[in-house]
């Protein structure tokens, strides 16, 4: 999970994302359903909340969460992330899982804002991955993999489309730059 705390302390020690988690549990609990945390180190998700309680005839996976943890108020251009493994899980359909499925079942973004005095506001979202109609890449980070820069000319290239005009099937039917035509034109009458 990444929270907006660095992962190592001044001392070196890996700081956790406990206490959010913990918030989570409160809250799924709260709702009536029975959240299971995973290890932390898994990737994808963060706690698998359940119908009932182990051991329950019945008991059905409700919803797989991935916990997001900030120190602060999530608004304005604050982000938060999903991993590839986390957007990947997101969009994996269940049915390899040995545990029965909830026909409303999803995957879940909780962003986790601490207060103060060990209160935390929970934000539930839905399956970010699947409901996203677009996706931003940030100037700051998607150019450093351009595949290469080129500054270039602008010239009409497009044609619309038209029924009356044949198909090109060729690389020699395309349009030539007028001077190439010109030197051809040129060869021919020198010949």
């Amino acid at each position: 999970m990444v929270t907006d705390q660095t992962d190592e302390s001044a001392s070196g020690d890996v700081q956790t994302d406990d206490k959010f988690r913990n918030a989570v549990v409160a809250y799924e609990k709260a709702q009536g359903r029975f959240p299971i945390c995973k290890d932390s180190l898994q990737k994808g998700y963060d706690i698998d909340s359940f119908s009932d309680s182990p051991g329950t005839p019945g008991r059905q996976l409700i919803r797989r969460i991935e916990v997001k943890g900030r120190t602060h108020a999530w608004d304005g251009d604050e982000i938060v992330e999903l991993s590839r493994a986390q957007y990947e899980e997101a969009l994996e359909p269940l049915g390899d899982e040995k545990m029965d499925i909830d026909p409303e079942f999803d995957h879940w973004v909780y962003v986790v804002e601490e207060l103060e005095e060990g209160r935390f506001n929970v934000l539930p979202t839905k399956n970010p991955a699947r409901t996203a109609q677009k996706f931003e890449l940030r100037g700051g980070t998607w150019r450093n993999f351009v595949e290469e820069e080129a500054e270039v000319k602008s010239e009409q290239v497009c044609f619309e489309p038209d029924d009356n005009v044949p198909k090109r099937r060729s690389i020699r039917d395309l349009p030539r730059e007028p001077q190439e035509e010109m030197e051809e034109m040129q060869e021919k009458e020198d010949k």
